[in-house]
């Protein structure tokens, strides 16, 4: 049995890595979009005219940054929360008889 949940918390370990380097992948990706979108708006201000269809395409890019950011804070805090009560659990459990 202490063979099965050491793999078990070797295989969520490994999970967990992967989560957060993917997690950590995209928040330099919105980084490097925002850096982007910023760059697009001073050359249209510098050059005193703005493309509508850009403009149009540059406020869906926001949008959908802005969904990420919140969904990410709510998965954020809903992995928080549960590496929180494993832990309380594991604990809870070391000290049964």
């Amino acid at each position: 049995m202490k063979e099965i949940l050491d793999a078990a918390a070797e295989v969520q370990a490994e999970m967990e890595r992967q989560f957060n380097e993917e997690r950590a992948e995209m928040e330099r990706n919105v980084e490097e979009m925002r850096v982007k979108i910023r760059e697009i708006e001073e050359v249209e201000e510098k050059n005193g005219m703005k493309n509508e269809q850009l403009g149009q395409t540059l406020t869906k890019i926001k949008a959908s940054i802005d969904r990420f950011e919140k969904t990410n804070r709510q998965v954020g805090n809903v992995t928080e929360s549960f590496f929180l009560t494993k832990k309380k659990v594991k604990k809870k459990n070391r000290f049964k008889p």
